[in-house]
């Protein structure tokens, strides 16, 4: 027998095992899987799939994955594995008439799994009109009004009788779909959705809003989270939470049911809320040695995106060392996380202006609006709870909101240059360069437990900035960011020179809150108003995003072309004309009229909507419906040879595609009560250098390995 023990040489082994599955640095390896898998093998993912996204039959890969299906998923593949065989993923050229015709059998036309709601809220009346000043606002105000009826949305009754059939998710309630039907987006996103039922509620259209809040709510029930719409392909990219958010500003109007929605919705706004605690929480050590908790974005994926998979691939097509195992599954991710963001995309994930989409890093940046908004969330937590009579709750989501505020002012605040900056993990350092997103805390109102971010001497240091000045120096409004990234990464949209109407607005709004200041505010929210007004005016049209150096031209697209019809900037215009109803005006005709002198609405036309004038600098589309496969087996070989076309040639026909239904659905869709699967342990990451602590546990496991021989050479 050996000298030493076998107890001794069996506590080695035991300590071993353990080092080598305890944490390291205190950091937990996350779940490979934290968010719920699309199954789908038409909508998520399989060879079907790849084989239909890169034929060429689609310009857009969202087209296709937002068709719904005639028959039963396995009669498609039945049906594709008899035309191809068992190993082509690409479809030959030979074959992409017969492709074509078995998409048209099996699959209905884009749009036919929504249909027209009748929102029986809506009323020709809206007070808002009668408290603005200006004549043209208030014709403008009530053409606004109006279009939510073209906005509104149900799920059809073919998704709630065949679910696996569709992409989309069934909701319970009628929504307002992002643009219009003619556009990209039909189901009911997240992150825009608080600027549309902002514009509801000031519409008096409360039971609409109410029912996109229980929609979301209906999201947390089946998922644990609110993917960035009601798309099984969106299912696993959760957004950003404010749902807090949104039951706060319906109970900020007065809502008579409003204290019934708080208690209705809190459950899923609490489970939401621990979702991201759980599995998107990192811990931050500060050079003085303070640790904070904050929250990042994640991709849960590591496979194209189905809605842009050929866009995907071809992002992937550029990767240095492609070839090493792991790194194009971590530039999926990457992009799933982005994506998740909403700033999909932008150089505010990328390393400069001169990177391109391939080098994304969304997943090592700590972003301030998700943390700010993360606070406001746990100080809505603390008032619902307040409201339920549940002081414990109410105190403890307090103390976290406050511990919140000081770790954005202790990590993401950068006092000499007085403005919030992301945090990058990998460096542990600032973020370089300026997004409007930081300006973030101070809509969301999160301080520190010493500072006041509402305090007029905070507010003018940081208005003075550099930053801010130089945001408030273009004529169409303030940038996202003062990169043009468009040479590098030409789906870079959240980039000079773009503005998006939402994010200015929340500055704005959080600037006005201080009496100090509240004329400033006014000056910017009239240069908004210029621009955005004069657009309509020339087009008959709202824009996702605008152009910051023409005042009133719509932006560039990205990976896309610009939505125009846009709900969440009518949401947002709506709010802005609230905010200082007496003070703003028609830049272009700067005709005011007295407060009670009243005006028929019907005195100023209609704008017609006018074509788009041609824009050149941003060639990004795909292939035409037209063009040609490749016979090879090489993915990347056929997306070489893709061309291009001008992503500014499409329709923005406003003509309605759905047929009007009165039918209305006032319960909760029977496939929107499943029970999250993941797991409900916290697993929260520490960024750092865990190498070498790897190296010694494994070392440690190694030896372990070598002791058991030992011992069982011994005892025989």
């Amino acid at each position: 027998m050996s000298t030493i023990s076998i107890p001794v040489r069996c506590i080695s082994v035991i300590i071993g095992l353990c080092l080598y599955g305890m944490k390291c640095d205190d950091h937990l390896q996350p779940e490979k899987i934290d968010t719920i898998p699309c199954e789908s093998e038409l909508f998520c993912d399989g060879r079907f799939l790849h084989a239909i996204q890169l034929s060429g039959m689609f310009s857009d890969s969202k087209e296709f994955v937002d068709r719904p299906l005639r028959v039963d998923a396995n009669v498609v593949i039945n049906e594709f594995t008899r035309l191809m065989g068992r190993d082509k993923k690409i479809v030959p050229q030979n074959l992409i008439p017969q492709m074509k015709n078995l998409v048209d059998s099996y699959f209905l036309p884009v749009g036919s799994d929504v249909e027209e709601a009748s929102l029986l809220d809506w009323q020709e009346d809206v007070p808002l009109v009668r408290r603005l000043r200006d004549r043209h606002l208030r014709n403008w105000a009530a053409e606004l009004h109006g279009k939510w009826k073209e906005f509104g949305r149900k799920t059809g009754q073919s998704v709630i009788d065949h679910p696996h059939r569709h992409s989309l998710i069934a909701l319970p309630y009628p929504f307002i779909s992002p643009g219009e039907v003619t556009g990209r987006f039909r189901e009911q996103h997240y992150w825009d959705a608080y600027w549309i039922i902002h514009g509801l509620l000031i519409s008096g259209m409360n039971q609409t809003a109410r029912g996109m809040i229980l929609n979301f709510a209906s999201l947390v029930d089946r998922f644990g989270y609110v993917p960035i719409g009601n798309r099984v392909y969106y299912q696993n990219r959760p957004q950003m939470p404010i749902l807090a958010v949104m039951v706060r500003l319906y109970w900020s109007h007065n809502v008579h049911d409003a204290e019934a929605l708080i208690k209705e919705t809190l459950p899923a706004i609490e489970r939401e809320y621990d979702y991201w605690m759980t599995f998107r929480a990192v811990d931050i050590t500060t050079a003085d040695g303070r640790k904070f908790t904050l929250n990042r974005y994640k991709g849960s994926v590591t496979k194209p995106r189905p809605e842009s998979y050929r866009e995907d691939l071809e992002t992937a097509r550029s990767l240095r060392n492609r070839s090493l195992p792991g790194v194009e599954d971590k530039l999926f991710a990457n992009i799933a996380a982005a994506s998740a963001s909403g700033w999909e995309f932008s150089s505010r994930w990328l390393d400069g202006p001169d990177k391109a989409l391939s080098e994304l890093r969304a997943e090592d940046i700590v972003p301030v609006d998700l943390n700010a908004m993360m606070c406001l969330t746990e100080e809505h937590m603390a008032t619902f709870y307040k409201l339920a009579g549940v002081d414990s709750k109410s105190t403890a989501y307090m103390t976290k909101a406050s511990q919140r505020g000081d770790a954005i002012q202790a990590v993401l605040w950068n006092d000499a240059i007085k403005m919030w900056r992301d945090y990058d993990l990998r460096t542990r350092k600032h973020r370089k360069g300026f997004y409007l997103s930081s300006i973030t805390p101070l809509f969301a109102s999160c301080g520190s437990r010493t500072l006041d971010l509402m305090d007029t001497h905070f507010l003018r240091d940081l208005l003075a900035s550099r930053d801010i000045k130089k945001a408030l120096s273009y004529p169409g409004g303030m940038p996202v960011s003062f990169v043009d990234s468009r040479d590098a990464c030409h789906s870079c949209q959240w980039d000079f020179p773009n503005m998006w109407p939402t994010m200015q607005l929340m500055l704005i709004e959080a600037v006005a809150r201080n009496s100090e200041m509240r004329e400033e505010a006014a000056n910017w929210a009239q240069n908004l108003i210029n621009a955005i007004h004069g657009g309509y005016m020339r087009h008959g049209l709202m824009f996702q995003n605008y152009n910051v150096n023409q005042s009133g031209y719509y932006g560039r697209g990205g990976e896309y072309v610009v939505q125009s019809g846009y709900a969440a900037t009518n949401g947002a215009i709506l709010r802005l004309l609230e905010l200082f109803p007496n003070i703003l005006h028609d830049g272009n005709n700067n005709e005011i009229l007295d407060k009670d002198e009243k005006q028929d609405l019907d005195d100023h036309p209609r704008p017609q909507p006018h074509a788009q004038p041609s824009i050149n600098e941003n060639n990004n589309g795909l292939a035409s419906s037209d063009q040609p496969a490749i016979d090879t087996g090489e993915t990347f070989q056929f997306l070489a040879q893709m061309h291009t076309v001008d992503p500014m040639g499409s329709d923005h026909s406003q003509d309605k595609v759905l047929e009007h239904d009165k039918r209305q659905h006032d319960q909760r869709s029977d496939n929107a009560h499943y029970e999250s699967p993941l797991p409900s342990k916290r697993v929260r990451d520490n960024p750092g250098n865990n190498v070498g602590c790897v190296i010694a546990a494994r070392f440690m496991y190694t030896a372990s390995i070598l002791l058991i021989l030992v011992i069982i050479h011994d005892f025989y």
